[in-house]
């Protein structure tokens, strides 16, 4: 078994109530596979390509080499639910980092809408880096696709690859730097 691959649907799907499709489960494992389709059943994968363009978009990952966003991506997971899916819910622990690439999600604090995203948008990076609770939910709109990184996929990566880990932790003090009033952290 190669590093990534489960035996089982991947654990933040497992974790969901609704009903992701088996399909979405067997299209994240084949979006490893070396040679894959452009489709496994209904789902249709993200070219590798595309997932790295949309991870080197995340602040997070601002620093990285295409060659490093490469291997990220190999690790995700692509998706697919219908509208009015909850991909995560305000105050439970995150565990992944979602890209949208087609249809629209709801954001929502204390059961008020405060805004929306679509294509293109990234939301849950934190997650990657700290066991922290959700500050919102997030509920599909419209049918949505987008792929998935767990931290269960990305932390092993930090372990592997050193100076994935290091421009990482810039971008996460650049990231604080900016948003404290502390002047001794500028």
């Amino acid at each position: 078994m190669r590093r990534g691959e489960t035996t089982g649907p991947p654990r933040w799907l497992a974790a969901q109530k609704s009903g992701f499709s088996y399909l979405a489960y067997q299209a994240s494992r084949a979006s490893r596979a070396r040679h894959h389709p452009a489709r496994v059943g209904n789902v249709r994968l993200f070219r590798q390509d595309s997932k790295v363009e949309a991870l080197a978009k995340a602040p997070l990952f601002e620093g990285l080499s295409k060659k490093e966003l490469t291997q990220l991506a190999r690790v995700t997971d692509d998706m697919q639910v219908e509208a009015g899916f909850v991909l995560c819910k305000e105050g439970q622990l995150g565990r992944e980092f979602f890209v949208l690439m087609d249809g629209e999600v709801e954001i929502s604090r204390r059961g008020r809408r405060v805004e929306s995203r679509g294509g293109g948008d990234i939301f849950g990076e934190i997650a990657l880096i700290a066991d922290v609770p959700r500050t919102a939910t997030v509920t599909a709109k419209t049918p949505l696709r987008f792929f998935v990184l767990t931290a269960q996929a990305f932390r092993p990566m930090l372990d592997d690859y050193p100076t994935i880990e290091r421009k990482v932790l810039r971008a996460v003090a650049k990231r604080l730097a900016s948003l404290s009033a502390d002047p001794s952290l500028a």
